[in-house]
């Protein structure tokens, strides 16, 4: 074990998916790479989900209350990004609460030797034609020029491959970073953009010099369906 890279997963949670910690937390203590530790980060409202944590075994902190979502979610992975370097991490693997990855999910992952390599998950996305349809979390550029450049979902052709895929930017629920990524990188938002960290990270990474990749034989479940909130 002494020779495997050191990995934080990290994960920001909240009472508002208390729905599925259950399924999700029994999931990652049973991850099968040999050197891993899991550190959640509660930004609830109140602190009877914190408590509830607290009552088994696994790390917890409580960050103060912000009133918009993203900000909190931000605000959980900066804290997340701080402990990977102070702690000495090799790598930060960020989950979502609502997503399942595969058991083996970090080393799949990590023996790509990359620094920036997100799994693939699905959801519901309301497109430009008013349609709601299932969809990869996962964009690729169409055109690189202006500020965002401009990006499309990843294609069904595309994950048939077996390889690994450069892509604009993931969602952020299965997403693993390398400390020199980290090193260089904050997460970060912009109030008056919708967009949140996870297209910030995208482009942060690429004016950095950076590839992100996916690795779409890396496939988690998504345990959006049952949200109690829109």
């Amino acid at each position: 074990m002494e020779n495997l890279p050191k990995v934080l997963v990290g994960v920001p949670v909240c009472d508002l998916y208390e729905y599925c910690f259950d399924d999700f937390i029994n999931n990652i203590k049973n991850l099968t790479y040999s050197n891993y530790r899991i550190l959640l980060i509660d930004n609830s409202k109140e602190d009877t989900f914190f408590n509830k944590i607290k009552k088994i075994d696994v790390d917890v902190i409580r960050l103060p209350y912000l009133e918009k979502m993203r900000a909190r979610v931000v605000a959980s992975h900066n804290k997340l990004r701080e402990i990977t370097l102070n702690k000495k991490f090799d790598y930060l693997l960020i989950l979502d609460q609502d997503i399942i990855p595969p058991k083996n999910v970090i080393e799949k992952l990590i023996e790509h030797k990359k620094d920036a390599v997100s799994a693939l998950y699905f959801g519901h996305h309301n497109l430009l034609n008013g349609e709601n349809r299932i969809m990869p979390f996962a964009w690729r550029f169409t055109i690189k020029e202006g500020f965002w450049g401009r990006v499309g979902y990843l294609m069904e052709e595309e994950m048939e491959k077996d390889e690994l895929i450069d892509v604009a930017f993931t969602g952020m629920g299965c997403v693993l970073l390398s400390k020199k990524i980290l090193e260089k990188i904050e997460f970060r938002y912009d109030p008056d953009i919708e967009a949140w960290d996870d297209r910030w990270l995208g482009y942060d990474l690429s004016k950095n010099g950076f590839i992100f990749y996916l690795d779409p034989g890396v496939i988690c479940k998504h345990l959006y369906l049952k949200r109690p909130f829109d």
